[in-house]
């Protein structure tokens, strides 16, 4: 009997020990804001998002008039394709900066006015999920 006793006390100790370390765990890793702290949704970031390097001036005017968003990768900066053979976005990819604060979705379809141009801006440079880095224009939709 006294075997049993030990056996079931120690898994009950055990249940008890694990619960505990996993309430100690999860509360180092989440800290709760104080005060008035904005949480992550409501932070406005106005760094240059990492891998981003702009030109002290416009760059070359690119040839597209419409591009279609592939991925939004951060507020008002979107990677969109050039149209290609047949109307096709299967053209080159850029990075789409706006700074009227347009956000952009995916699969967009962006026109660019007849009044306006593409001009390249920059260069934006990322890590893809196999692990290469891939660079890439960064354009901006701008007046003649």
């Amino acid at each position: 009997m006294n075997k049993w006793l030990f056996f079931i006390g120690g898994i009950l100790t055990g249940i008890v020990l694990a619960v505990v370390f996993s309430l100690l765990i999860n509360s180092k890793e989440q800290p709760k804001p104080e005060g008035n702290t904005p949480t992550p949704s409501e932070k406005k970031t106005t760094q240059t998002p990492e891998g981003v390097t702009f030109f002290d001036g416009p760059g070359v005017i690119m040839d597209a008039k419409s591009y279609k968003v592939i991925q939004v990768v951060f507020d008002n900066g979107a990677l969109v394709r050039e149209p290609g053979e047949y109307g096709l976005y299967v053209g080159k990819v850029s990075l789409l900066v706006d700074g009227m604060e347009k956000y952009f979705y995916d699969d967009e379809i962006v026109n660019v006015p007849e009044d306006k141009v593409v001009r390249q801006v920059g260069i934006y440079r990322y890590r893809t999920k196999d692990k290469t880095v891939k660079t890439v224009p960064i354009i901006k939709i701008m007046d003649k």
